[in-house]
């Protein structure tokens, strides 16, 4: 099973392309959330992590399909 950590070592962040790489995984995505700490908004919108934690599997689900979109563009939604 493909990690976080296994990703930067084989794509680095500068080239990291996902033709290369592959797409990001639930598993990590889960495995980032857990390791954030409760209490701080990250990121410009300033939902916090506990939001995210608290919406399970369906918070999952969205979020890791809107990091790879944002991975593949290499582009920001604007909404």
């Amino acid at each position: 099973m493909e990690d976080s950590q296994s990703r930067e070592r084989e794509c680095g962040v500068r080239s990291a392309d996902p033709r290369e790489c592959g797409l990001i995984s639930k598993v990590e995505i889960r495995e980032v959330m857990r390791k954030m700490p409760n209490g701080k908004a990250e990121g410009p919108d300033e939902i916090p992590v506990e939001v995210w934690k608290c919406l399970g599997e369906e918070g999952l689900k969205w979020l890791t399909e809107l990091f790879n979109v944002i991975f593949r563009t290499v582009k920001m939604p604007e909404e």
